[in-house]
């Protein structure tokens, strides 16, 4: 899964989290974000946008379609495809690259940022603790955070936008410990921090971030087994951080089930079906 970040996001009592409600998903950003994960960017704009035209004042669908503009371009560049965080060095990069970013898609993306930010900061200022509002700016950081460091290669650029992502992922836990969602985020900013060479590391310091792989792969295991919108995202990053920890049998059971659930995602299955050949033949050979 080379390249595959992408983008996007405290765990003491697991049993305790899990115990409690969740508030039920709505249906229609549901289906928008399954088509997200279908590769389905057209009808996933499409449905998020008549949603935002009904309900203007949620900050969510504006974030969302930012992510669909996203997941396209990493899509078309083929970011999406082998095996990104497979050794440290590949974090640190932020060179320059043959592609090309869309100069559309791009303008589109900071559009529908600008509304994100606009929207849930006015939601904000009413109620701090606002649930949609704080996920919507989880969500709209991450992408940001993502496209400097995967589209146009600026990693350190992206540095200010990894703290944001996890401050309101920290807000949104202490306002509602069931919003397992933020876990994405904390999980995927502890497990990179803790990837990151020292002084990269001390330069990025964030207030109580411990900033290990164990602490990030824990947080992510509840996003993917409890979240809601982002659950296939991290199943995805915890897939690929399961393949950099060597426990390929954890990767391979994650991408059969992203695979099963997501038939029409070609990348799902490519990387499904790599790593199962490649397993094969190493079996062979012993």
């Amino acid at each position: 899964m080379k390249n595959l970040v992408l983008p996007f996001l405290l765990l003491l009592n697991v049993g305790g989290l899990f115990g409690r409600a969740l508030p039920p998903a709505n249906e229609t950003l549901q289906s928008a974000v399954n088509d997200l994960y279908q590769s389905k960017f057209v009808e996933s704009r499409r449905t998020l946008s008549e949603y935002s035209s009904a309900h203007p004042q949620d900050p969510l669908p504006y974030s969302m379609k930012a992510a669909t503009y996203l997941f396209a371009e990493l899509e078309r560049a083929g970011s999406l495809n082998g095996n990104l965080l497979s050794d440290d060095k590949n974090v640190q990069h932020s060179g320059g690259s043959e592609y090309k970013p869309d100069v559309n898609v791009s303008t589109a993306l900071d559009e529908t940022v600008r509304q994100t930010r606009q929207v849930a900061g006015a939601r904000l200022l009413a109620d701090p603790k606002d649930r949609n509002a704080l996920l919507a700016m989880c969500i709209v950081s991450g992408v940001q955070r993502d496209y400097l460091a995967l589209v146009e290669h600026r990693l350190r650029e992206s540095y200010s936008f990894i703290r944001e992502s996890n401050t309101y992922a920290k807000q949104l836990l202490e306002a509602d410990p069931t919003a397992y969602d933020a876990y994405l985020t904390k999980g995927f900013t502890e497990y990179l921090v803790a990837s990151l060479p020292f002084y990269l590391r001390w330069m990025m310091s964030m207030d109580q971030l411990s900033g290990t792989r164990e602490q990030g792969l824990s947080d992510l295991q509840v996003a993917a087994q409890s979240g809601q919108y982002l659950k296939p995202f991290a199943q995805l990053l915890l897939a690929m951080f399961y393949l950099r920890e060597k426990q390929t049998g954890k990767t391979e059971e994650l991408l059969a089930q992203l695979t099963e659930q997501y038939p029409q995602n070609k990348t799902f299955r490519a990387e499904y079906d790599k790593l199962r050949a490649k397993r094969a033949k190493t079996r062979q050979a012993e």
